[in-house]
This record gives C-alpha cells, structure tokens and sequence, in this order.
C-alpha cells in the first residue's frame, strides 16, 4: 500500500543583489498568520496546466513571485529544504531569488496589507512562525550570496581538526 505523500511548499527570499529584502505582512485574506511577515511562498499545485501536469518547483515560485510582489526574478537560486510542521509534516523547497527594484509591490493587497524592503539588521516584526527557521538554516548563505560577506578561512593548524565544507552547496 503505497503511502501519501506530503504537501510540498515553495519560498523565496526575495532580494534585489545589494541586501534588500521583500516581507510581506499577512493580511485577513491570509490563510494563516494574520499580522505577520513572511516571504514569498505558496503550495507546489497539480494540474495546473490543461494536461493535468504539474509545475516544477522554479515554475511555482516564479508564478508566487509574479502574483504575490508582480515582478519575474531575473534569477532563482535553490538553496535547500526544510521540513515544517504545522500540524502535518510539510516540506519547504527554498530559493533565493533576485528580483528587479522597479516594479516591485503588493500585488495581492486582498492577502497582504504591506509590502517592505529590509536588511538583515531590520528584518520586520512580528515574523511568520517558519520564517525565523528558514533565516537560521540559511544566514550564512544570506550573508556570503545577498550581502557578499566573505566568512574568513579556516586558520592554518586547524585544517587537521575542522573539516572544511564546500559553502556552495
């Protein structure tokens, strides 16, 4: 007997490459969170084309981008996955995306009353409660890939001791 699988999520911290980043503030036609910042994201949807075939997670979240802040990124980035519970398991698939300055906005004031650009020093609050566990898992990539903050090497004589990991992954 072949068991279901779990809903599948798609995000993307949305950035403009010299460290801004898009929150949107969830409104009353939200399904949840009412009065808390998150980033873009939305469920992976089947059938969404007339054969019944399913988007790609890229084609999902450039769909969530263009409907939630009307721009298309000019690039996407996949930076890994989480696995939320809320109360069901479900699995997060994450981008970092970079989107052009011009044009972006609320594009869905019927489920957001807000839209803002913020650093990492500013980040809005109060915030989604997976948006703090998505900011964790990927603040180095955050600092080294929107911020351009180089982490120093590992110092000569601990090479032996610390494993050096490739960042790119």
């Amino acid at each position: 007997m072949a068991s279901e699988l779990p809903p599948v999520v798609v995000t993307a911290l949305c950035h403009d490459g010299n460290g801004g980043m898009v929150f949107l503030k969830r409104g009353p036609g939200s399904r949840d969170e009412i009065g808390k910042w998150n980033i873009v994201s939305g469920a992976l949807e089947g059938g969404a084309y007339p054969d019944g075939s399913r988007l790609s997670a890229e084609q999902q979240i450039e769909k969530e981008i263009k409907e939630e802040i009307g721009v298309l990124p000019h690039y996407l980035n996949f930076v890994g996955h989480r696995s939320l519970f809320q109360p069901e398991l479900v699995i997060a698939l994450d981008f970092f995306a970079l989107v052009p300055v011009k044009g972006v906005h609320n594009a869905e004031p019927h489920k957001h009353d807000e839209l803002c650009w913020a650093t990492r020093h500013a980040i809005p609050y109060p915030g989604h409660r997976f948006l703090a566990t998505y900011l964790a898992k990927y603040r180095e990539r955050i600092a080294r890939e929107i911020y351009r903050i180089p982490f120093p090497p590992i110092p000569p004589g601990l090479s032996d001791v610390v494993q050096a990991r490739d960042l790119s992954e």
